[in-house]
């Protein structure tokens, strides 16, 4: 586990997809690098099942929780 920037977690999410991924914010998650996968996952979801080509990531920190 390790700390991570959120806007890491989510920037080259959208490399090779049909998407651009317009991040705002930015918060430190405590993660393993199982969170890039799961962010990949997010991103390909909102495209294939959302028909999105912008996606907005927005992160903010909200007491102890990156929401």
């Amino acid at each position: 586990m390790e700390h991570i920037s959120s806007k890491k977690v989510f920037e080259g999410t959208s490399e090779g997809k049909d998407a651009e991924i317009k991040i705002r914010g930015n918060c430190t998650v405590h993660a393993d690098s199982g969170i890039f996968s799961v962010a990949e996952n997010l991103v390909e979801n909102a495209i294939e099942h959302g028909g999105g080509s912008d996606i907005p990531v927005i992160t903010e920190r909200r007491g102890e929780w990156c929401d």
